[in-house]
């Protein structure tokens, strides 16, 4: 009768869901970084985030925070791939190896 069973189209969709990449999902879900964080290079911010990443890059750094509600700053620490989120707008401070970026209110 030309029916699915209803098993392999389960099986179907978890293959396909599975195929996406986390940062994929986060893309799909987040406004682009570039429209919602205002980039600013060299400069760097003093003290921990709330919330500290390593291993990313300036790009997935933003992306995250444009989607969490919660974030209005980041500091990306380029030579050790480190993505520091903060909760509050804090001062900024010339040179050092950083990109910072504030989401635009």
């Amino acid at each position: 009768n030309g029916a699915v069973p209803m098993k392999r189209m389960s099986l179907s969709l978890l293959l396909l869901a599975g195929s996406l990449s986390p940062q994929a999902s986060l893309a799909q879900q987040s406004p682009p970084a570039a429209e919602t964080m205002q980039r600013l290079q060299g400069v760097w911010v003093e003290g921990p985030g709330y919330d500290i990443k390593y291993g990313a890059d300036y790009e997935t750094c933003a992306t995250r925070c444009a989607g969490e509600a919660r974030c209005l700053m980041i500091e990306f620490y380029r030579p050790e791939k480190k993505c520091n989120m903060y909760d509050a707008r804090r001062p900024t401070k010339r040179g050092g190896s950083s990109d910072v970026a504030v989401k635009a209110p």
